[in-house]
């Protein structure tokens, strides 16, 4: 029995009345999106749900799987519910509830940041990642990041996908977006095929090959293969080196370096070049759990390395000839 169906219907009023008179009207997602705290505009429901302590977790389990809720609230309930309980139920409780979420240009932010914080707890986003690309206009969207200025970062939808991806288990983006390389929507079509190529990951890779090989794959799919696959790396040029390849290591493990623009890889292409010059195969793993903590931070300069890194991986494997000439 689910533990929700052991709440009597009186058990959550009081909190259903105080999430009543938060999420009253028609409310414009576009002012909670400064998600460096939680909103001010919730603290009355997070403090009650907080001192209810399990009936609490319990009472917003219900809430958000209501067959009415106000959408500001699906996102806010949800991140709240994230933060305070890490078991599986509630995360499964999250997932179904955001199933119903249909996110625009001004609950965006919040949709991405919930993607970002569940994949980071192992789970998958499948289906977030899926909706995205199947519903949100490849328009580039200036979303308001508080770590950066206040102008905005534009963020484009590959890179949007990138902060979904990225974050959820890496076996599942890949099943997801191996199915998605087929999809008979182009633009669905390429950015998984894209995706994947910018995943770097061999089992993905090797795929894409796969699918260039197979004859059912259609020439205008056939084509963006061959453009991904066998882009021109650019060359690296034959100067001094600036880092030594244990300097690289040592950056490598205490990335992210937000705060010294030296030890980005995306800011200094001097980083760029050495790593791809003196790192060997064996340092590739290390590559991808960089990137990994990296992508994690919903922020301009994570999506930008995430690309850098992702560009070192690809120049190692070339140089390695892991997959072949």
């Amino acid at each position: 029995m689910p533990l929700t169906d052991l709440l009597s219907q009186d058990d959550c009023r009081d909190l259903e009345s105080i999430q009543q008179r938060i999420f009253t009207g028609a409310m414009n997602p576009g002012v909670w999106l400064d998600l460096s705290e939680p909103s001010e505009e919730l603290m009355p429901f997070r403090e009650a749900v907080m001192d209810e302590g399990i009936d609490g977790i319990l009472c917003l389990r219900h809430m958000l799987l209501a067959d009415r809720i106000h959408p500001v609230f699906l996102f806010e309930g949800s991140m709240l519910l994230l933060e305070i309980d890490n078991t599986s139920m509630s995360k499964a409780t999250i997932v179904e509830a955001m199933a119903r979420a249909r996110p625009d240009k001004s609950s965006l932010v919040l949709f991405l940041k919930l993607a970002i914080e569940l994949g980071r707890k192992g789970v998958d986003t499948s289906e977030f990642g899926e909706y995205y690309l199947r519903f949100i206009d490849n328009t580039p969207l200036r979303l308001r990041f508080s770590t950066i200025s206040e102008s905005g970062y534009v963020l484009d939808y590959l890179a949007g996908a990138v902060l979904i991806y990225g974050n959820m288990p890496g076996a599942a983006a890949e099943e997801n977006l191996m199915g998605l390389a087929y999809d008979p929507d182009d633009k669905v079509r390429e950015a998984a095929i894209r995706l994947l190529e910018l995943s770097q990951r061999p089992d993905a890779i090797l795929y894409l090959y796969e699918m260039l090989e197979d004859p059912k794959t259609g020439e205008d799919t056939r084509a963006i293969l061959e453009n991904v696959l066998f882009q021109r790396l650019e060359p690296i040029g034959q100067t001094t080196p600036t880092f030594l390849r244990r300097q690289i290591l040592e950056i490598l493990k205490t990335a992210p370096n937000a705060e010294d623009r030296q030890k980005r890889f995306s800011y200094n292409p001097s980083l760029q070049q050495d790593a791809i010059k003196s790192l060997k195969k064996e340092d590739i793993p290390l590559l991808f759990e960089a990137r990994q903590r990296i992508i994690a931070h919903m922020t301009s300069e994570a999506v930008a390395e995430y690309y850098a890194l992702s560009r070192v991986i690809r120049h190692l494997y070339d140089r390695f000839a892991v997959y072949g000439d």
